[in-house]
């Protein structure tokens, strides 16, 4: 439900939506204490079938990488179709410079991989396929100035971890996006957390349906029309740029024997 001050906001500019804000809470109180049934014992990852995951477990030397144990799937499911292309990946938050390193023997020869952050030691990291833009993710400017003419192909937020900066980034790059580029801000930790705040205003409006006459069609909303679809893993969230742009959401009715109490399902 965000922050009191936002509650205060809302409750000035639209009480009504505030109204729906306030009966939604308990929905999504149940959600948080809601614990599903345990799906057997703990097993381990399988260890050769994700190069990113096999490049960790030998990186023993060299610059550091840090990363939670499970974000490698996530990144290998969203960004192995990029692999040998001549893709653009952007990373936000370079640190000791290892995962360039990863993401560049990942990806292959032709990708170029961009790192941001806001030390100018950083700098020492630039070379060969791998360029280094110096600035801060929270300042919508600097971010601005990184524009490739022909786009970016995925973006790793793994920057300075703050709400704030993370909404400023995904608004200004994820327009950069090209059709079918990958967003992914990583280390989004806590149930209350401003971030998932935001990306939950997100998946309603993913959701949202806009008037129409037509049981079956709608027109797409501007968000899902750019957005092919919104990932929440534990600690990281995802959100895939759609390949072109949806303009109408339409579904279809097969068959030809309807339940005799369904009159609407005849026509």
């Amino acid at each position: 439900m965000g922050t009191f001050r936002d509650l205060l906001r809302l409750a000035t500019v639209d009480p009504r939506a505030l109204l729906r804000a306030v009966k939604r809470a308990p929905l999504v109180r149940r959600g948080l204490l809601f614990s599903p049934p345990a799906i057997g014992a703990q097993t381990s990852a399988p260890q050769n079938g994700n190069p990113l995951r096999r490049y960790f477990e030998n990186h023993n030397d060299g610059n550091g990488i840090w990363k939670f144990d499970h974000y490698f799937d996530v990144y290998h499911r969203h960004l192995a179709k990029f692999v040998g292309t001549d893709a653009t990946l952007l990373e936000i938050g370079v640190f000791s410079g290892g995962s360039l390193d990863m993401w560049r023997d990942y990806l292959g020869p032709r990708a170029r991989i961009w790192g941001i952050d806001i030390e100018p030691g950083c700098r020492a990291y630039h070379g060969g396929q791998i360029e280094i833009f110096i600035g801060s993710q929270g300042d919508r400017k600097f971010l601005a100035s990184i524009n490739p003419v022909d786009g970016i192909d995925a973006v790793v937020d793994d920057g300075s971890h703050l709400p704030e900066h993370q909404i400023v980034s995904f608004e200004e790059l994820f327009g950069r996006l090209k059709p079918g580029g990958v967003y992914i801000c990583e280390d989004v930790g806590g149930s209350h957390n401003m971030f998932l705040d935001y990306v939950h205003g997100l998946t309603k409006n993913l959701s949202a349906i806009l008037p129409t006459e037509s049981d079956l069609e709608a027109p797409a909303n501007p968000l899902q029309g750019v957005v092919e679809s919104i990932h929440v893993y534990p600690f990281a969230v995802v959100v895939e740029k759609r390949a072109s742009r949806w303009s109408m959401i339409t579904s279809q009715k097969k068959g030809s024997a309807w339940q005799p109490f369904s009159a609407k399902a005849k026509t």
